[in-house]
C-alpha cells in the first residue's frame, strides 16, 4: 500500500512523493482514473481527511469546507502507453467513433483518448 512518502513513477508528478502532490490532482485521479490507479485510489480512500474535495466522500470530513475544483471529468490514464493500451479495436464497422490516439490534457496533466486525428503537423507534411 502507498504511503505519503511513496514516490510516483508515472504522470505529471513522476518522481514526487504523494505528500507533495496537489489535492486537486489526487481528487481527479480518484474520480476519473481507471484500474491503473488502483493503489493510489486505495491510498486516497484510506486518507479521506486529506482530500475534502471528493464530492461523494467529503461528508467523512466535516472539519474542512475547502473544496477542490475538478479540472477534468474525462477518463484519465497516468501514461500515454496505458491510454493507448486501453484502446480496443472494433470487431465490426459501426457509426460510433472509436478512439484512435491519446493526448496529454493541459488541464489535469493526465492522458485521455480521442477519435480525432492529430492535425498539428498537417501543413508541414504537405510541403507548405
Amino acid at each position: 500500500m502507498y504511503t505519503e512518502d511513496t514516490v510516483l513513477h508515472y504522470g505529471k508528478y513522476k518522481g514526487r512523493m504523494i505528500k507533495d502532490i496537489p489535492n486537486d490532482y489526487m481528487v481527479n485521479v480518484h474520480i476519473t482514473g481507471g484500474e491503473e490507479h488502483a493503489e493510489l485510489k486505495k491510498y486516497i480512500e484510506a486518507n479521506l481527511y486529506k482530500y475534502p474535495g471528493l464530492p461523494f466522500l467529503s461528508w467523512f470530513n466535516k472539519k474542512s469546507d475547502v473544496m477542490v475544483t475538478l479540472k477534468c471529468t474525462k477518463r484519465t490514464y497516468p501514461t500515454k502507453k496505458s491510454a493507448m493500451d486501453s484502446i480496443i479495436k472494433p470487431k465490426s464497422k459501426t457509426d460510433k467513433k472509436s478512439p484512435i490516439r491519446a493526448y496529454e490534457c493541459p488541464e489535469c496533466s493526465g492522458w485521455h483518448l480521442t477519435s480525432k486525428p492529430d492535425r498539428r503537423f498537417e501543413n508541414e507534411s504537405s510541403g507548405q
